[in-house]
């Protein structure tokens, strides 16, 4: 043995030595390696594995190496980043299937360099699909960590349903709290890490963004025990550790946030162009389809008010102005310059397009898509307000964005974003897209109006409290936000319709394929349980959703062979021609309609429409009777009925449906297509009620019912009793209109025709699909049951998610 080993403070002291290969340490069996560079590498037994140490001048030895994580997987690769003082070493990554790394396979390796920072990044290649890896890092051959291994996934097939965990984070202030433990415990794939990793406020300074991330990354913290060495990271950022509060395109120095980020985050490829350089990417996991968006890089700051013209109110378009063109008028003040509006936005009439390009001579500003009936002295104004384009590219994020989802072919789409996307908070807070260009919400608009497709899912930080919302007040899409890892807890704002949570939390995802396609989002706490105030979210996928998916179903009847029977047994089925009379309830509850009497019953006609089968009414006297016992049992019951028509006629009165007593000729309430508005040649839309308190008629009367097509109607009395909605294809024809829905007890319902002594007046046309609920449904499940109608019958409607 050379010499002896002296510890004093925890720091390991060595006698000059030359060409030492090892020595051991009798009283204990560790072995310390000292490579003839002069660093030195100390095996400390199965329980602590390989620690890296360097030898300084004194051969006093400290800390060397930080894991930086895994990042960017795909099927069949990977991203590692390290960080080491040790320059000119080469760092690689030893990788198995086996928890031991028996079996293990070394990356080429990359060569630690001061001009990254001492952080090394590599691309390993050749790995197996949906396969858990275990690894370590060597520096110059000499491993670092040490069983229990670090650990990380690869995704699944691209476009296979395989069911997933993940989750979403940020905030996180102060040191790495125990919450970081609990991430691990739910088998998450990853976690995407969105914003504010930190406070450091750094604006700019290189220096204190890599001793920010340093800090973070420690051997020590909660973060890199509990996150990193167990799950591979997607990391986005957002204000505090992309620079200054509430900072954005401006911020001097940004370019030394953007290199640090890139040193020490793993990440998938960056959507670089010409004009953006920001860190906005996307990547998928089975059949999912993931974008993170940087709204800080190319983001109009918000003091800025310069980007809007007019300043206030409208202009009016010149001469030459069409669908898609916009020529300003020579008083307003526009640019002479060619493309300078280029990437803003054009709102008229509530629909906002993109202006791709400008002619400064002309004042000729070209947008997509059209706004209808926009042309010659059409009221509009344009803004370059923007969270995600201010660098006015018309092909930028914005578009990017918009062009990723609606292209897509994944099952599901998930916006990743810093920011809260929600309509349902106080404009006086503008950090976000609700409030940011208040009072037009013109970016959140465009991105509202142009994204198209299904299961579209926003997952948000940065307001330092958790909620979820499934679109009821977000807007057009479902909303879960996640509130902060470890950070301050301010009141709530805004409105949630699943509800808040103001402690240390992070979200969720749960995809799941059995026994139906959906996803449950969550709000998790400390502990990793389910957060005490928002309720979690289930989002059945939308390409498949029909009306079992949405709870308090009562019935369900749709007009297809096999649902309809000529007699009372349901022994002989109905071909085309024939007279119905029994149609079968698909909801499982066993509420069929039937029809004993002969003269009365509706006729079975296959390809009525579009190919379409359907029950068809006379417009006399055909009449269901629907004995459904528990939707409109009591009074002022609220429930929810959509029926899929064609009618034949509008010249008389028509019930759709109609519900009442069936010993009482005075109580009824009817969903009407035509009611005679009191002068008894109105055509409208509505409602009707009769009972013991009396008559009550609401009524849409500048939407007059249709002859040609296809409409879903659909009746909503809300949870007070005394109030009543109604939307044809998605449109609203009025909402919460006052209506007392009645005082009766009803025990039966009608389709067709009216549901007390008389069947008159009766529905003319056919009847496709019929369906109702016990309760008045939520907006996204109401947007859920349009979508089923537009994916069956290609039915266009108006709001469908």
């Amino acid at each position: 043995m050379l010499g002896m080993l002296q510890v004093t403070d925890g720091r390991l002291f060595l006698p000059q030595v030359s060409n030492l290969d090892s020595i051991t340490n009798p009283a204990s069996g560790e072995i310390y390696f000292v490579k003839p560079s002069g660093r030195i590498v100390i095996w400390g037994g199965e329980s602590r594995g390989w620690d890296l140490y360097s030898l300084t001048e004194n051969y006093s030895v400290s800390r060397d190496v930080l894991l930086l994580g895994v990042g960017g997987v795909t099927e069949n690769s990977a991203i590692y980043k390290a960080r080491s003082n040790l320059q000119n070493t080469t760092a690689k990554m030893r990788y198995s299937v086996n928890p031991d790394l028996s079996g293990f396979t070394d990356s080429p390796g990359q060569v630690v360099s001061s001009e990254s920072g001492n952080t090394v990044e590599e691309l390993v290649t050749g790995l197996e699909t949906d396969t858990k890896y275990y690894y370590d890092i060597l520096i110059d051959d000499a491993p670092v960590f040490g069983a229990p291994y670090p650990e990380f996934v690869t995704a699944p097939s691209g476009g296979v349903d395989t069911p997933f965990v993940f989750g979403w984070a940020g905030d996180q202030s102060g040191s790495m709290a125990d919450i970081f433990n609990t991430v691990s415990g739910h088998g998450m794939s990853f976690l995407g890490y969105l914003g504010d990793f930190g406070y450091n406020d750094a604006e700019g300074d290189i220096t204190i963004y890599r001793t920010f991330y340093e800090s973070l990354y420690g051997v020590n913290t909660q973060y890199v025990s509990g996150v990193v060495r167990q799950m591979s990271t997607n990391h986005g950022w957002d204000d505090h550790d992309y620079g200054a509060n509430n900072s954005g395109i401006t911020m001097t120095g940004k370019e030394s946030g953007r290199q640090a980020f890139l040193e020490y985050c793993p990440h998938y490829p960056l959507e670089v162009t010409e004009v953006v350089s920001g860190i906005n990417y996307k990547h998928t996991w089975g059949n999912a389809e993931f974008f993170y968006l940087d709204t800080r890089y190319l983001r109009i700051e918000n003091t800025d008010t310069s980007r809007r013209l007019p300043s206030s109110d409208t202009n009016d378009a010149d001469t030459g102005s069409s669908t898609t063109t916009v020529v300003i008028q020579s008083t307003d003040s526009p640019s002479s310059e060619d493309n300078f509006y280029n990437g803003w936005y054009i709102k008229s009439s509530g629909r906002v397009s993109l202006i791709t390009a400008y002619d400064g001579g002309t004042r000729t500003a070209t947008f997509q898509p059209a706004i209808p009936g926009f042309g010659i002295s059409g009221a509009y104004f344009l803004s370059g307000k923007s969270m995600l384009n201010g660098a006015g590219d018309p092909s930028g994020q914005t578009q990017w964005l918009v062009d990723g989802i609606n292209h897509s072919t994944k099952r599901w789409k998930f916006v990743m974003v810093s920011t809260p996307f929600a309509s349902g908070f106080d404009t006086s807070n503008n950090d976000h897209f609700g409030g940011y260009d208040s009072p037009d919400f013109v970016e959140r608009d465009y991105l509202n109006q142009q994204i198209s497709g299904y299961n579209v899912i926003w997952l948000c930080t940065d307001k330092h409290f958790a909620a979820v919302d499934d679109s009821t007040n977000a807007g057009k899409f479902p909303v879960a936000l996640c509130g902060s890892i470890y950070q301050s807890t301010p009141t709530p704002f805004g409105t949630w319709s699943n509800g808040t949570y103001e402690g240390n939390n992070y979200g969720l995802v749960e995809v799941n394929t059995s026994p139906r396609h959906e996803i449950v989002i969550s709000i998790r706490d400390d502990t990793g349980a389910e957060a005490t105030g928002p309720t979690p979210l289930t989002i059945p996928d939308q390409n498949t959703v029909d009306p079992t998916h949405v709870s308090g179903l009562i019935f369900w009847l749709k007009a297809e062979s096999g649902t309809m029977y000529t007699d009372g047994s349901k022994t002989t089925t109905a071909t085309s021609g024939d007279s119905v009379q029994v149609w079968e309830d698909n909801s499982g509850s066993g509420n069929d309609a039937s029809q004993s009497s002969a003269g009365l019953q509706p006729t079975y006609v296959q390809n009525y429409f579009n190919g379409r089968d359907a029950l068809v009414f006379d417009g006399t006297e055909d009449m269901f009777i629907n004995a459904i016992t528990g939707m409109f049992t009591g009074s002022d019951t609220p429930f929810n009925v959509f029926a899929l028509i064609k009618q034949n006629s509008i010249s008389t009165n028509q019930n759709v449906v109609g519900v009442g007593n069936s010993a009482s000729n005075t109580q009824a309430l009817t969903l009407r297509t035509r009611i005679d508005g009191g002068g008894g040649s109105d055509d409208v839309y509505g409602a009707r009620k009769s009972d013991n308190a009396g008559s009550q008629s609401v009524v849409e009367s500048t939407t007059p019912p249709d002859t040609s097509g296809l409409y879903l109607l659909n009746w909503r009395t809300n949870p007070d009793g005394n109030s009543i909605s109604m939307w044809r294809n998605g449109s609203g024809l009025f909402d919460a209109a006052t209506f007392n829905v009645g005082a009766a007890t009803y025990n039966q319902a009608t389709i067709g025709g009216l549901n007390r002594i008389s069947n008159s007046p009766s529905f003319d046309g056919g009847i496709l699909e019929v369906f109702g609920f016990d309760t008045p449904l939520s907006r996204l499940d109401r947007l859920r049951m349009e979508s089923y109608i537009q994916r069956t019958y290609g039915v266009v409607m108006s709001g469908a998610v």
